[in-house]
């Protein structure tokens, strides 16, 4: 199985695509339609070069396989690729391995009610849900509303 690793330049464009994609697979048709045309793929472009010291990948460099987005407690995104199953579990995993090393004792993360598969497995891997949150999606992103199961972790 590959490592996980720091995020690298080289792996901004092949993971901005699987971002994409797997996003597209997994929330498109739960989402308001008003937010379709905001996640096009200069969103995940941009959001990857914003948050690149916080992203870990999973695969070679120029091609990986998946990656998650962690700020402080909160894994913000996990996603592999739509024909990637089996590395979430690593991606997961080092993610919490990253809090205990800094530290963090409770881990947080959110999944939208709708989306299955990822409630499955995280509460496969010992998450918590703990409670459904409805957030707002802002205006310029076309408005409208998300429910989103919040799950913990005691690490």
């Amino acid at each position: 199985m590959d490592r996980v690793r720091a995020f690298d330049p080289r792996d901004e464009a092949a993971l901005a695509v699987l971002w994409h994609d797997a996003w597209h697979v997994a929330h498109g048709a739960h989402v308001p339609p008003t937010l379709l045309p905001n996640r096009q793929l200069a969103y995940f472009q941009r959001t990857l070069q914003t948050f690149a010291a916080q992203t870990r990948v999973i695969g070679p460099v120029g091609g990986p396989f998946g990656f998650y987005l962690r700020i402080g407690n909160y894994v913000d995104r996990l996603f592999v690729g739509v024909r990637k199953r089996g590395y979430g579990a690593a991606l997961l995993n080092d993610a919490e391995t990253e809090m205990r090393r800094e530290g963090i004792s409770e881990g947080e993360l959110g999944c939208l009610v709708e989306n299955t598969p990822a409630r499955g497995f995280y509460e496969a891997q010992d998450w918590q849900l703990i409670h459904i949150k409805t957030e707002a999606i802002l205006e310029e992103h076309g408005g409208g509303t998300l429910n989103d199961c919040i799950y913990r972790k005691k690490l």
